[in-house]
């Protein structure tokens, strides 16, 4: 529901979509600067079960706000199979506005085989797979965050509070980069923000070898201020980096699937994130 309503409105401009995800996303670093900031003293007084138990009630309260979601149901617009199997964008476009004529009452079953052969003739197009293709390599980038936080805890002895105190440091920082982008670059070219976020993230993500081989050590810092920092800096640059591929997925979405569409490409998004 929530893409369905967002989408739409993030096609207008590259400004506008910039606007609407930094919202969404900066809620949602809120959000952990709340839990971040209790998450390890409440492991170092209570235990992981009652952390986990507390964790647990949140999804139980989305679930109960979602009975209280009036909506309105809204009749299946009809699309004929020469609409579906046409490769003109504006072809299709153009039959998103035919809402005039009356839809037969369909089942469910023809209802998801309308829609999927609707996302297949969408998605077939070079304009949706391409940028598609490169929203999964983007991610599946390979990531260390789970060697790291095994090396930090075991190697270098770092407590569950100062891992939550690390956290709650890369949620003000994620505030942060969603702040900058909103003010700063949402205004940017895409390609160039990909390009320089790919460069500044290839060498910025160097600086975790400093605290593996302890080179911060020799040069007088010590290894929770040189995590500290450096998980603040990576934050501010994945976020900065991270809205950009948003506003790409909405921009590509065309009129009628915007919501299924954007689902699945956050599905790949997440997909690549399993590869990595």
């Amino acid at each position: 529901r929530k893409d369905g309503k967002k989408i739409p409105s993030s096609k207008s401009t590259q400004s506008t979509g910039g606007t609407l995800q930094s919202l969404c996303w900066g809620s949602v670093a809120l959000g952990g600067i709340a839990s971040a900031y209790y998450s390890g003293a409440l492991i170092e007084t209570n235990g992981a079960r009652f952390v986990f138990g507390v964790t647990a009630l949140f999804p139980l309260l989305i679930a109960g706000a979602a009975l209280l979601v009036d909506e309105t149901p809204v009749e299946t617009t009809y699309k004929p199979k020469a609409v579906l199997e046409n490769d003109s964008w504006d072809a299709l476009k153009e039959s998103s506005q035919e809402s005039s004529q009356t839809p037969p009452t369909l089942s469910l079953t023809t209802e998801i085989t309308q829609m999927g052969a609707q996302l297949w003739s969408v998605g077939k197009r070079r304009a949706i797979w391409a940028p598609t293709a490169f929203v999964f390599l983007w991610q599946a980038t390979p990531n260390p965050s789970t060697a790291m936080f095994y090396f930090t805890s075991n190697e270098l002895g770092f407590t569950p509070e100062f891992m939550g105190k690390i956290a709650l440091a890369r949620a003000v920082a994620a505030l942060a980069g969603v702040v900058l982008y909103n003010a700063y670059f949402k205004k940017v070219a895409l390609k160039n923000m990909f390009r320089w976020s790919a460069i500044l993230g290839c060498g910025l993500g160097l600086t975790q070898l400093v605290l593996v081989t302890q080179v911060n050590q020799r040069w007088g810092i010590q290894n929770e201020v040189f995590a500290l920092g450096d998980s603040v800096l990576l934050t501010v640059l994945g976020e900065i980096s991270f809205l950009p591929v948003l506003v790409l997925a909405a921009k590509i979405c065309p009129p009628n699937v915007e919501a299924t569409l954007f689902a699945t490409l956050m599905s790949v998004f997440n997909l690549g994130g399993v590869v990595s």
